[in-house]
């Protein structure tokens, strides 16, 4: 296994985070990086959103559905589009959970949409298109609204024949490429995974995440042998080999692959593992409770051994920085910075690259002895 990079990032971002305070699929049901604008609903809350207030449009789904997976993208930008509305709410209802309340409402095949007008609790069949615009189109047309689809940024970068070897072949970055065809089935049910992995890899200035519509740069195709979709290309910021992704198509194996082959420490929803930051070599002078002038002292000797510009000297920086801080201020400093930190990287309104530092230096702190116990 290749030796692991601790997020390069941090050296991008740490002469200005450094001596001062300065975080976060897609589309679906991951957390962090974003939520989703459908609204999951259970028989206990059922009621509540279906009342009559407003217009409900309502997916009945199986998690296990290949046309649910589908639908999905396109249902998720109609949520997002409605999101807010005091005319419409979009939701969905697991219905392989809710039996009964299926049953209910007739139904015998997934997905079935079902249409509540307001004024009503009882439903009617959907008659729209499946595609986002189609389904936006026709609810506007039942509610009397002029509501414009609204579709979020796009986290996974696009390629072209143009632009795919200036970033596929960047020796600084490690490029996740999926080549897809637009009606493939198995690439529609996936593209909500594969828009939250390019989120949760959003902080990584040495990870892109990036597609290419394989029908419409078929010269890219060939040149990679891509004969079926999805086919996922891995091109490497080294000497290593052109890969093939060949394992499971869920965000969990995806962000283990990509961790592994990239070697970083992202979390599903654009967290950071715990050990993102750490260095064994400055462990024994942070074991205790307090830092002492001689630990400190001590570990600004091994840090100023670590190269200049790497990645161990600005994660060392931090180390020094967290040592001031609690030689100056008590133990106490650490539990207090640490759930400082947490609500910053927790905030939607910072960028992904200070939410990182944010949970590099959380995760630093984390090893000192008071925040250990």
């Amino acid at each position: 296994m290749r030796r692991r990079r601790v997020l390069a990032v941090a050296f991008l971002v740490v002469s200005s985070l450094a001596n001062g305070s300065g975080s976060g699929s897609g589309s679906g049901e991951g957390s962090g990086s974003s939520s989703s604008s459908v609204l999951a609903l259970t028989e206990a809350t059922f009621g509540s959103v279906v009342d009559g207030s407003k217009h409900v449009l309502v997916e009945f789904y199986a998690p296990w559905c290949g046309h649910c997976k589908a639908l999905a993208p396109d249902y998720e930008v109609v949520g997002r589009t409605f999101e807010g509305s005091a005319d419409v709410a979009v939701a969905k209802v697991d219905a392989t959970v809710e039996t009964a309340l299926a049953s209910k409402h007739g139904v015998s095949g997934y997905p079935t949409l079902r249409w509540f007008p307001r004024g009503e609790t009882i439903s009617t069949d959907f008659g729209g298109g499946r595609e986002a615009q189609g389904m936006v189109d026709w609810i506007n047309q039942r509610a009397g609204l002029k509501t414009r689809l609204r579709k979020a940024p796009e986290a996974t970068k696009v390629l072209t024949t143009s632009t795919f070897d200036g970033v596929a072949n960047d020796p600084s970055k490690t490029v996740l490429v999926e080549f897809y065809a637009p009606w493939c089935a198995h690439c529609k049910a996936m593209a909500p995974i594969y828009e939250s992995l390019a989120l949760a890899f959003k902080g990584e200035e040495s990870v892109v995440v990036a597609k290419v519509d394989a029908t419409a740069h078929r010269g890219l195709a060939e040149r990679f042998d891509v004969s079926g979709f999805p086919t996922i290309k891995v091109f490497p910021m080294d000497d290593t080999p052109l890969a093939t992704y060949e394992g499971d198509r869920d965000l969990p194996s995806l962000v283990a692959y990509l961790n592994d082959y990239a070697g970083t420490f992202r979390t599903e929803d654009g967290g950071l593992l715990p050990e993102a930051g750490v260095l064994p070599e400055l462990a024994p002078f942070v074991e205790g409770e307090t830092v002492t002038a001689e630990q400190l002292a001590s570990a600004e000797a091994v840090v100023t051994g670590f190269d200049a510009g790497s990645e161990a000297r600005a994660h060392g920086e931090l180390y020094l920085k967290a040592m001031r801080k609690v030689l100056a201020n008590g133990p106490g400093y650490v539990a207090t910075e640490m759930a400082r930190l947490e609500g910053m990287a927790g905030s939607k309104a910072v960028s992904h690259a200070k939410r990182t530092m944010f949970l590099l230096r959380r995760n630093i702190l984390a090893t000192f002895g008071s925040a250990a116990e």
